[in-house]
């Protein structure tokens, strides 16, 4: 009876082992398959290569992001609280062979769990934990981080209303700022949540153009040339209200940058650099290929006045360059004006001979 016994204390003991060692596996390696947690696929894609954007979550929650509306088809997937350069999975329902711009509908894990089984309540598309205006470019590699501000998530409220033609963005601390919160044009009852603090909110406007590739992001302005803008203190469960039109009556935009347009009409790929720095388009695209243009943004200086930003009318565009990768050639050095493209064009061949490059072009003030 005695040597029964100890044979199934050592079975038992085998048996829990190896039921710790299962269990283990989970435990040391949390997210690492897509139907962990039901739906929400937690895999980084940014390594593979295999992403559609890229994520950058400053918050202290796990949040999962929808394209365009909250259901389970425009699901594109979770980001771990903390986490930066998330590669969100490639989907080629939603996005595909597309160029354009999208709004990025936020919600926490919890908020995705409470609600899993009507996610479409209007409830949850009002108040979702965040809105991010974002673009997606098919023939770019989609690089440009879009950020997800540490500041959201508290108990306080920010109601948006923002019945006009334009997407409206909230910007902190200057027009520049990190974004905080989105509303797309002709929607009203956003709500999003912030923690405690002071904020100095500067409204902004945006467009992407996909044919050039680039957001462009306008401003409202006040009488002496700075920012309109607004400041809130938030504490204990606080509400405020942001409308759109409070910013846009009897206003004039500027966007704060004049726009480079290369039009490519060499036989090679070329790209853009100001100094030693590679310059990207909006969704990432490094590289103008033949026969193609792109559009870059030339960020004016600022000139101070008080605390307040006003940006240059005019300044000396100098120090660019475009050409074949490792061949750089000097664009002349012109006058820019704020809000205005200017044209510069690459003809030739270099497999045969060097590529010429013109003089920048002032063309005609952007329109929004």
């Amino acid at each position: 009876m005695e040597k029964i016994s100890f044979v199934r204390k050592i079975a038992l003991f085998c048996a829990i082992v190896a039921a710790f060692a299962f269990v283990g596996c989970d435990l040391f390696n949390p997210k690492q398959t897509k139907n962990d947690e039901g739906p929400v696929d937690w895999i980084n894609y940014k390594t593979s290569g295999n992403y559609s954007l890229i994520i950058t979550n400053e918050t202290n929650y796990d949040i999962v992001v929808f394209k365009d509306s909250i259901s389970l088809s425009r699901l594109l997937g979770g980001v771990p609280k903390g986490e930066s350069n998330h590669g969100l999975p490639a989907n080629a329902t939603l996005f595909g062979n597309q160029t354009g711009d999208c709004a990025l509908i936020i919600i926490t894990k919890a908020q995705f769990e409470d609600n899993e089984d009507d996610l479409g309540n209007t409830a949850l598309s009002q108040s979702p934990f965040t809105r991010i205006y974002a673009a997606y470019n098919a023939s770019g590699d989609n690089s440009i981080p879009w950020v997800v501000d540490g500041k959201l998530g508290g108990t306080n409220t920010m109601v948006l209303q923002n019945m006009t033609e334009y997407n409206m963005e909230i910007r902190r601390d200057s027009p520049r700022g990190q974004a905080v919160a989105y509303a797309p044009y002709q929607s009203f009852n956003t709500n999003i949540y912030l923690a405690d603090g002071n904020y100095n909110i500067f409204p902004v406007f945006k467009k992407y153009n996909p044919v050039s590739d680039v957001i462009i992001t306008m401003y409202p302005k006040r009488d002496d040339g700075t920012p309109k803008r607004n400041s809130f203190s938030f504490e204990g469960g606080s509400e405020t209200e942001i409308n759109a039109n409070d910013y846009l009556s009897g206003i004039t935009f500027t966007s704060g940058y004049a726009y480079l347009m290369i039009v490519n009409n060499s036989n090679n790929g070329v790209q853009v650099m100001k100094g030693n720095t590679v310059q990207k388009t909006a969704t990432g695209i490094e590289i103008i290929n033949p026969t193609s243009n792109r559009m870059f943004p030339v960020e004016m200086p600022s000139i101070q006045l008080g605390e307040e930003p006003i940006y240059a009318e005019t300044m000396s565009f100098s120090g660019w360059t475009v050409g074949e990768v490792g061949s750089p050639i000097s664009i002349a050095t012109t006058e820019f004006k704020v809000d205005y493209m200017y044209t510069v064009t690459v003809s030739g061949d270099a497999n045969v001979g060097a590529l010429t490059v013109s003089a920048p072009v002032e063309g005609n003030k952007i329109s929004f």
